[in-house]
């Protein structure tokens, strides 16, 4: 007989079998038959635990039943009509992932060894240190429609990235002039 424990015990699961068929023995073949296509349904969705989203239909469908309701179009139509609205319960609150019971401890960001607060504040004083012009280039060019920018400048959209590139490289040299004095733990 029927154990997954759906349909709380097995007065659930003989009465969701008797809406499959009258005959004991071909509700249960359409029951595993059901139960395999909403799974599939779900894993084919992404769900996490889908044999667990497909018990839950069986359970809505025997409440529905409880308030007589006419499945008109089948039971199996009516299954996955509510396996679509579990999938956009699902979606909209997914589960919570759980968590690992050892969470490491924030290790080094960066490679020059500073962390995320410190690298922060050397690229600010970085960005500082480029021309004004260049600096506003660089910082537009992230924030804006580049081709708007190209065009306000009188270039076009490739020389506009290769003017970008030359100033993320002066950029990286002035990041790499300053690590020395970072990694002592003399930022500016």
């Amino acid at each position: 007989m029927l154990a997954y424990g759906a349909m709380r015990g097995p007065a659930g699961n003989e009465r969701f079998l008797d809406l499959l068929d009258s005959d004991p023995r071909e509700a249960e073949n359409k029951y595993r038959v059901l139960r395999a296509k909403l799974v599939f349904y779900f894993r084919h969705n992404g769900c996490a635990d889908p044999e667990d989203l497909a018990d839950e239909i069986f359970s809505r469908v025997l409440r529905r039943n409880t308030e007589d309701v006419d499945f008109y179009a089948g039971l199996s139509a009516y299954c996955f009509g509510i396996a679509e609205h579990i999938l956009r319960e699902h979606r909209r609150h997914p589960r919570p992932e759980e968590l690992p019971a050892d969470i490491p401890e924030p290790g080094v960001a960066s490679t020059l060894g500073l962390n995320r607060v410190e690298q922060h504040v050397l690229v600010q004083q970085c960005l500082q240190g480029l021309p004004t012009n260049d600096r506003q280039i660089l910082l537009r060019y992230y924030q804006e429609d580049c081709a708007g920018l190209a065009k306000e400048l009188r270039m076009t959209e490739n020389g506009l990235r290769i003017r970008v590139f030359r100033i993320k490289r002066k950029l990286e040299e002035n990041i790499a002039g300053h690590a020395g004095v970072a990694r002592a733990g003399g930022l500016k």
